[in-house]
């Protein structure tokens, strides 16, 4: 199995079924799918290839949704960035896992210039917001409107599915390397339990979406063969909401081993963090 099936399967069994819901904006699936498959060959003309790494720094939205997706379709690997760090830690992270190409939206493009000084291997920023698209950046929406679709690469087995950072919270930050073999297997051990949603219902993001009890709780209600498709729901509630909601969300352990992301080396000294 591969984390993008799912979403193939309900392109086959339930194109019209809605798939996103994001303040004014409602998606079916079959709408979602073409906005992904030229979102990543829009990734692929900017320069991403095989294995490089594409990150984002965004609040949870429907264009969230779409790059998680997008950048396995590419055949490149995922780097959601933790969005509680500094800008200092934040930086760190996409240096560190050697992102070329990052998403950010409205609530972090002030910290664009610190991203830049600070990660020389940082090819591409694309604006992924609501506003004016900033100076010096690609415009998402554009990014999708001018790109042909490719054929999804169908990552799969032991191929490197994303690096996950740890929070920092008793030492400086470190990246765990997860295969497409450990997400799906630990969404198929929440599966197990049987606390699925019908298939009227919706699944709230409240977890931020960088994070990997969002992923695995998101993985697992996407359709597999025996499973009906379930839409999502992204809002963007007040961070006291979103950290009592994660706090009471299971994380199942992902089976397989992770690994450390290779290319932590001798790390710098831990920034300051930001008073609160």
């Amino acid at each position: 199995m591969y984390l993008t099936q799912g979403l193939h399967r309900a392109l086959q069994c339930t194109p019209d079924a809605t798939a996103t819901v994001f303040g004014g904006r409602t998606r079916t699936f079959a709408e979602h799918t073409d906005r992904i498959a030229p979102l990543a060959g829009g990734l692929r003309s900017i320069g991403i290839a095989t294995d490089d790494r594409v990150g984002i720094v965004s609040l949870s939205s429907d264009r969230y949704a779409e790059y998680l997706p997008a950048v396995l379709w590419a055949d490149a690997v995922l780097n959601p960035v933790n969005i509680r760090w500094n800008p200092a830690e934040i930086a760190y992270s996409i240096d560190d896992s050697d992102a070329r190409v990052l998403l950010i939206d409205d609530a972090f493009a002030p910290i664009i210039p610190v991203l830049r000084d600070s990660c020389p291997g940082l090819r591409t920023i694309v604006y992924c917001g609501e506003g004016a698209t900033p100076e010096n950046t690609v415009s998402y929406e554009t990014l999708v409107a001018d790109s042909k679709p490719v054929d999804d690469a169908r990552r799969c087995g032991d191929s490197l599915a994303g690096i996950f950072y740890t929070g920092g919270t008793t030492g400086f930050p470190k990246g765990v390397m997860l295969s497409h073999a450990n997400m799906v297997t630990s969404a198929l051990g929440t599966v197990s339990t049987g606390e699925l949603l019908s298939g009227d219902a919706s699944f709230l993001h409240a977890a931020p979406m960088f994070h990997l009890a969002d992923r695995v709780l998101c993985r697992r209600q996407h359709p597999t063969p025996s499973c009906p498709a379930r839409r999502e729901r992204n809002e963007q509630a007040p961070p006291r909401s979103r950290t009592s909601a994660l706090n009471r969300v299971p994380v199942p352990p992902a089976t397989g081993g992770p690994r450390r992301n290779r290319r932590c080396r001798s790390l710098p000294p831990r920034p300051p963090r930001r008073p609160r």
